[in-house]
């Protein structure tokens, strides 16, 4: 069970690992840069403070989401495919 526990450990330090690298990658892809610039360009062109509060809300739920659901995905998707390799495995050496 300790060995397992250690796997686990070291899957999510990973998992950490590559999407902060993913994450870095796609800040620097064009499409995004632009989508972001005109994110912003808007968000300062709201003069409303209460709806300049609500977006900005809106903005930091919707960052903390996707960040959750990204390490989800790939912590998902790599137990997938140990699981799949272990059976694998498991099956060529019978």
């Amino acid at each position: 069970m300790e060995h397992e526990t250690d796997l686990m450990k070291f899957l999510y330090e990973v998992a950490d690992l590559r999407v902060r690298y993913l994450t870095e990658q796609a800040h620097q892809l064009i499409d995004f840069t632009k989508i972001n610039k005109t994110m912003l360009d808007f968000v300062e062109s709201v003069k409303d403070e209460q709806a300049l509060k609500t977006l900005l809300d809106y903005e930091d739920l919707k960052n903390e989401y996707i960040s959750l659901i990204i390490n989800h995905l790939y912590i998902m998707g790599a137990k997938d495919s140990l699981m799949l390799y272990g059976l694998l495995s498991k099956q060529i050496s019978l």
